[in-house]
């Protein structure tokens, strides 16, 4: 699709628009483009059209258009409704594009930077843009499984489905433990390995190892698109200190080494109460499979984050004469002439306010900046047209909750968040894991069974509604409001 025509299609008021909500850098965000359109489109055979993304300094929207989401996802049910050989297959070759990817990332922390001569660093940044590329371009489908529509398209699979068997279960219910996953997130690991260390200070035992090895594997977790954030030990080890404390830390504990088994068990009870349907296993199967393959993305974007800020934006900034601020907003594929002294830098100066990045499947690429981002209309992609008190969704976890809205779009905006206080987000990330513990309930303009905020709220077990859509722009902080879990209604009150 032309770029002239993705522009018309985003101020056409009959098309629908999901959005994700980032704090991203440019450089940061448009590193992936390629990965999620062309290079998709190359290997799969079919992907999103385009991604529209609209950045206002710091904080970034990246919109998919619904049709697309639809589409993929029609055809990813469709070839697995027999078996999910199909999607088994993905994931084997995604594992070796894994593979490749974090080995060039560990090759990284043995390479000097500022020793390489210019040809040599431009080959390692466009090689491991590469890597990083063809790493996240499969699990990108994923996103296919996020909810475009009033309803969760799953929970329409199974309401209808309980309607042609005269099914009496609550299907509600039923949904939310079918859609729970069965393999531990990364988050969940984390938490799990600091719960062991925690019970290793309780009984004065030596954790300096321990705490070494957890440094080690996660000390990337609160990475995110606009910066990197290395956790020393000592960091993880307050965290720690702070769990020890508990009263019911060895109950914690035991209820995170068993939980996933839990989680089977229920889903096997289920199964035998509904009936064994193929199609509906193939469903929930490919849903956990999707749900593991997202963390898994996640996890890829947040360590290759760790070098993209802390080693190539300073380098970059240093061979070019430019600030971090300024390397930060060049586009991935401006990085190579601007090394090469081809790129006008005069350019940045327009990128520091608002502007529109677009991307489609012909590697085109568009920035909209000044005037020209009335081009498009942000309302009519956000889908906010008039007034409204009172938002519908899908229940991610269940129960009933009143208190204070506090909305929360990146880290910087943490300090605002209390104990008891209803969280309004566009989606989590695993950086959000440390308010989330202080949140009475969660609501989320995302939606989908492998969305962030649906796990870690099933993980807390904290009412949670997702899939509103613009909860960010009708709540404000400090409004009163009431969190229907079992019926997925936020109102004000």
């Amino acid at each position: 699709m032309k770029l002239e025509q993705i522009i018309k299609e985003a101020n056409n008021p009959q098309k629908e628009f999901y959005c994700k909500n980032f704090h991203c850098t440019l450089l940061a965000i448009s590193l992936i483009c390629r990965g999620c359109i062309k290079i998709l489109n190359d290997r799969y055979g079919d992907s999103f059209r385009y991604t529209i993304n609209f950045v206002d300094k710091e904080n970034g929207v990246w919109f998919w258009d619904n049709d697309d989401l639809v589409r993929l996802r029609e055809q990813i049910l469709k070839i697995n409704k027999t078996n999910t050989k199909n999607a088994d297959l993905l994931l084997l070759k995604w594992r070796k594009d894994w593979k490749k990817f974090k080995s060039r990332l560990d090759s990284l922390d043995k390479i000097k930077f500022q020793e390489l001569a210019d040809k040599e660093f431009i080959d390692l940044y466009n090689n491991t843009w590469y890597l990083y590329n063809r790493e996240m371009s499969l699990p990108q489908l994923v996103d296919s499984f996020l909810s475009a529509g009033k309803e969760d398209w799953f929970l329409v699979i199974l309401r209808d489905y309980f309607y042609e068997h005269d099914i009496k279960a609550d299907v509600l219910e039923v949904f939310n433990i079918l859609t729970q996953p069965v393999y531990p997130s990364f988050v969940n690991k984390e938490y799990l390995s600091l719960l062991k260390i925690a019970q290793k200070i309780r009984k004065k035992d030596k954790i300096n190892n321990l705490l070494d090895k957890h440094q080690k594997n996660y000390y990337w977790i609160e990475n995110n698109y606009h910066h990197a954030k290395i956790l020393d030990k000592d960091y993880f080890f307050g965290k720690a200190k702070i769990l020890a404390k508990e009263r019911d830390l060895d109950k914690k504990l035991k209820q995170e080494l068993s939980r996933i088994e839990r989680l089977k068990k229920d889903k096997i009870f289920i199964f035998k109460k509904i009936g064994r349907s193929k199609e509906i296993i193939n469903v929930v199967k490919l849903i956990e499979k999707f749900t593991y393959w997202q963390d898994c993305r996640k996890e890829g974007v947040l360590r290759m984050n760790h070098y993209v800020f802390t080693k190539f934006i300073p380098e970059i900034a240093r061979r070019t004469d430019l600030t971090i601020k300024e390397a930060g907003l060049l586009l991935a594929e401006e990085v190579e002439p601007a090394l090469l002294g081809r790129f006008n830098k005069n350019l940045l100066k327009k990128r520091t306010g608002k502007l529109y990045f677009i991307y489609n499947q012909n590697n085109d690429h568009l920035i909209l900046t000044g005037k020209d981002i009335k081009k498009i209309d942000l309302n009519n992609l956000i889908g906010l047209k008039k007034q409204i008190n009172e938002l519908k969704g899908t229940v991610a976890s269940p129960g009933i909750a009143r208190g204070t809205v506090k909305v929360i779009s990146n880290p910087s905006e943490f300090h605002k968040m209390k104990k008891g206080d209803i969280l309004v987000v566009n989606n989590t990330t695993p950086d959000f894991v440390p308010i989330l513990r202080l949140a009475k309930a969660l609501v989320a303009e995302q939606g989908g069974v492998t969305i962030h905020a649906a796990i870690i709220s099933r993980e807390l077990k904290i009412p949670c509604v997702i899939g509103t859509k613009i909860a960010t722009k009708v709540f404000k902080d400090g409004d009163l409001v009431e969190v229907d879990a079992e019926k997925g209604i936020v109102r004000k009150i």
